[in-house]
This record gives C-alpha cells, sequence and structure tokens, in this order.
C-alpha cells in the first residue's frame, strides 16, 4: 500500500538529454513511492522526448505531456493542472534530489497539513565536477525557530523579500495553490521571484529545515553576470503585481520597510545588469518605482541602513550624467563601457 502523501513532480523538460537521466533517477528511486513524475516536453529539439518515453514505459508513475513550446512557466502551470497529487514539488531536468526528500518530508508532515516545505540546495558547478556548499538560504534569517517541526509564516522572516526565493527548495500544497490562485506569470526571468513570494505571503503554515535535499546544476555559472535584454522589463510586472498582492492581504504597513528595500535593491542591481541600449529607458523606470511617494512616509535613519544607500540621492536629481558618473567611480565599471555608453542618449 502506497503511503501519504501523494507527491506530483513537475519537470519542465527543454533540451536537457545530457542532464535528463540523473534527474528521473534520484526521483523515480526516493524512498517514498507514492509519487506522481509529470515530465512536460516543451517541444524539445534533441532526445529528450524519446528518454522520457523510455522511463514512462517503465515507470507508470511518469506521465509524459508534449506540447508546442511555451517555456518553463507555461510548462510548470501545465503540470499543475495535470496534478493529481496532495503535494506538489517543482523540479528542474538538469538538477537532482537526494534520495530520501520526499520521505523525510512525509515524516514531518505527520504533524498536519502544510502549506509550504522548505529546505536548503547545494550548487553544482560543472566545469569543475565539484559540489559547493552555497546554501539557498540560511536558516538565521527565520525567527524562532527551533527545528524542522516549529511551524512559521513569512512573518518569522526577517529578511522577506531577499532570500530563498528559487522554485526549486520548496513543496507545496496542492489545494493551497489553487484555493489562493498563485501561478505562473509569463515575466522571465523573474517568475520565481513572484511566485514565491505570492505564495509565502498568503501562507499560515510553513516549515523550514536547514538540510540540503536538492542539488542545483550551474551548468553555467558566467550566465549569472549577462547582460539582460528587454526582458529586464519584466520586473517591474514583478513588483507591480507584489505590491497589489500586499495591498490586498492588508499588509503594507507591516512589510512597508522590507518592499522598499527589495524595490530599491533589486532595481538598482538589475540596472548594473541591463543591456546599454535600454539602460536610459530603465532608469526611468527605475526612478518612477522607487519614488513613488513610499520612501515620504519611512523614517530615514532606518532606510540609511539600506545597501548603496547614498545612491538613491544620486538619483533624487535624476541627473541621468551624474548617476552614470557615480557608478563608474564607486563601483569600478570598465573605462570602454564608460566611454562607449555614457554619453549614448
Amino acid at each position: 500500500m502506497l503511503k501519504y502523501p501523494k507527491i506530483s513532480v513537475i519537470i519542465p523538460v527543454y533540451n536537457a538529454e545530457k542532464y535528463l537521466p540523473r534527474c528521473l533517477e534520484s526521483i523515480i528511486n526516493q524512498t517514498h513511492e507514492n509519487l506522481e513524475i509529470i515530465c512536460i516536453n516543451d517541444e524539445s529539439k534533441d532526445n529528450s522526448l524519446e528518454i522520457l518515453k523510455e522511463y514512462a514505459s517503465k515507470d507508470s508513475r511518469i506521465i509524459v505531456h508534449d506540447q508546442k513550446n511555451q517555456g518553463a512557466p507555461a510548462s510548470r502551470n501545465r503540470g499543475m493542472e495535470i496534478a493529481t497529487g496532495e503535494y506538489l514539488h517543482f523540479v528542474d531536468a538538469d538538477d537532482w534530489l537526494n534520495l530520501t526528500l520526499y520521505s523525510d518530508f512525509a515524516s514531518v508532515l505527520r504533524g498536519g497539513l502544510l502549506d509550504i516545505f522548505v529546505f536548503n540546495a547545494q550548487f553544482y558547478y560543472e566545469s569543475a565536477e565539484t559540489i559547493e556548499p552555497k546554501y539557498t538560504f540560511s536558516i538565521d534569517v527565520w525567527d524562532n525557530w527551533q527545528d524542522v517541526n516549529q511551524l512559521h509564516t513569512f512573518d518569522d522572516c526577517n529578511n522577506p523579500f531577499c532570500s530563498g526565493l528559487a522554485i526549486w527548495n520548496k513543496i507545496y500544497r496542492t489545494d493551497f495553490l489553487k484555493i489562493k490562485k498563485i501561478q505562473y506569470q509569463p515575466y522571465p526571468p523573474f517568475e520565481d521571484f513572484l511566485f514565491c513570494l505570492q505564495a509565502f505571503m498568503h501562507a499560515e503554515t510553513i516549515k523550514i529545515t536547514p538540510e540540503t535535499y536538492y542539488i542545483y546544476n550551474q551548468t553555467n555559472a558566467g550566465s549569472l553576470t549577462k547582460n539582460y535584454n528587454r526582458n529586464v522589463f519584466n520586473i517591474f510586472n514583478v513588483i507591480e503585481d507584489l505590491q497589489t498582492t500586499i495591498d490586498d492581504l492588508h499588509l503594507r504597513n507591516a512589510f512597508k520597510y522590507a518592499f522598499f528595500q527589495y524595490k530599491y535593491e533589486q532595481l538598482t542591481a538589475l540596472f548594473d545588469k541591463a543591456d546599454w541600449k535600454y539602460k536610459k529607458e530603465y532608469y526611468e523606470r527605475m526612478l518612477n518605482t522607487v519614488f513613488d511617494g513610499t520612501l515620504e512616509t519611512l523614517e530615514p535613519s532606518i532606510c540609511e541602513k539600506l545597501k548603496n544607500f547614498k545612491l538613491l540621492s544620486v538619483m533624487k536629481s535624476r541627473d541621468w550624467l551624474g548617476y552614470q558618473l557615480y557608478l563608474w567611480l564607486h563601483f569600478n565599471l570598465k573605462i570602454k563601457d564608460l566611454k562607449t555608453h555614457l554619453f549614448k542618449g
């Protein structure tokens, strides 16, 4: 007899033939067997679909859904529509799991229903073939944490908008997501942030463990520092949707400092990564979002503790040239970038 709970594992698959067998093996060999493994093939051009069909022929728990290319957010939403498990876990096709993740989760669940279970992950660097202890989050950001059986809400997180916002280090209760109408929005590459934060803010029961159960395959570390194209503007959609959620839940006062910090630090960090041809437009939208009247309602002594707070005074002047010079002088921007792009627009 299969053990409670039934967990739907949702895997978006796109051109993952190199990593897919390792990922699937780490799931089908879990010590907890009551699984539904939903693989959404997003019109892969390699042999991913053939690999999925081969595994499905050997394991009846594997469901293969083949679709026209729509991207990972749409694939995850489709997986949620198909899912029949009491709980959901999103896994990327190039990552893999500790074999006891789901059985350990089932043990934690004996204390009652959970909206979200949060665990840690490590990073695998393919080029070096090493797993490094670069954990997704620190347990220290959760107040009053004693052990994995301690119940929390998002109010207990003292770094609520900046900690542990990956999608794959959490297991969600399916009905919780459906009742709260939490789905992926088409805001690449920031959709994980929005999904996680909306789920956290709605959740009434959260349990957390510092144990690492997920290995994230950082196949191309350099990709983290590449420039963003027009997709950088999706961050403004994320911020707008988060503000709507905060207001709907009457949390504006509770989160006003944390959310301002999130907006300010996210936007200024992304400015540096935005492609140069979009920087001027991004700069103007950043100013309108940061200076939306919220700052005037906050205590200056608290805001001064923000990272790079001095940038605010430069931004307030709305001086495009001055802002560029400030970044160059204080953050060692490359001289060739300054010469090439500073006076454009």
